[in-house]
C-alpha cells in the first residue's frame, strides 16, 4: 500500500512542483477558513444537541385552499403575502408534511401551516439556527454554490496536505502512520455502525 501511495505521489510531483502544492494548500485553506470554522462549529454544536431555536409570530389565519401543485401554490402564497403588504421575498418553497417553508430559511422568513384555517407565521431563527440552515444547504442559492465549491476545495486542502507530508522524507514517517491510523479507525467505526 505504501508503494502505491508513493507512486501516486511521484506521478503528481512530476506534474506540479512542491511549491505549487504549498501555494494551493495555503491559499485555498486560508480563503475557506471562515467557512470551515462556521461549518465545524455549527455541526459540532448540532451534534451536541444545540440545534438553535426560532421564534414564530402568527401573522394571519386564512381559509383559502392551497393547491398541491407547486406552481399554483406559489401563486397562491404570493397573493396571501401581498394581501398583508408583504413582499414575496423567497427563492423557493419547501413542502414538509403540512408545513410550507419559504426559503431561504437562513434569515427571517415565512412559514405556512396547512389546516383549517391555514396559518401564516413570520419565523425569526436564532444565530445557531440561522448558521445551521446555511450548513444544511437551506440558505440562498449563491451560498449553496459557494458551499459546493468549498466541499471540492476541502478535498484539495486535505489531499494536498497529505501529499506534502508524504512527499517530504522528514515528514513521511509521521504522515503515513497517521494516514493508516485514520483509515483503520474510520474503517472500524464504519464496521461497528453497520
Amino acid at each position: 500500500m505504501t508503494e502505491s501511495i508513493l507512486i501516486g505521489v511521484i506521478f503528481i510531483g512530476q506534474i506540479m512542483t512542491r511549491k505549487n502544492w504549498i501555494d494551493i494548500h495555503l491559499y485555498i485553506s486560508t480563503f475557506f477558513l471562515p467557512l470551515l470554522l462556521l461549518f465545524s462549529i455549527t455541526g459540532t454544536l448540532y451534534m451536541l444537541g444545540e440545534k438553535g431555536s426560532e421564534s414564530r409570530e402568527l401573522v394571519l389565519t386564512f381559509e383559502a385552499p392551497l393547491s398541491k401543485n407547486i406552481d399554483k401554490l406559489q401563486l397562491e402564497i404570493n397573493e396571501v403575502l401581498k394581501s398583508q403588504n408583504i413582499k414575496p421575498d423567497y427563492e423557493y418553497l419547501k413542502l414538509k408534511g403540512d408545513s410550507i417553508y419559504l426559503r431561504p430559511t437562513s434569515r427571517n422568513h415565512y412559514m405556512i401551516k396547512r389546516g383549517s384555517p391555514n396559518k401564516l407565521y413570520k419565523v425569526e431563527p436564532s444565530a445557531q439556527k440561522l448558521f445551521m440552515e446555511l450548513h444544511k444547504g437551506h440558505g440562498p442559492t449563491f451560498f449553496k454554490y459557494f458551499s459546493i465549491l468549498f466541499g471540492f476545495s476541502f478535498l484539495v486542502i486535505v489531499f494536498s496536505g497529505a501529499y506534502l507530508g508524504i512527499s517530504n522524507k522528514a515528514l513521511r514517517k509521521k504522515t503515513i502512520p497517521a494516514l493508516v491510523a485514520g483509515i483503520v479507525v474510520s474503517g472500524i467505526l464504519l464496521l461497528l455502525y453497520n
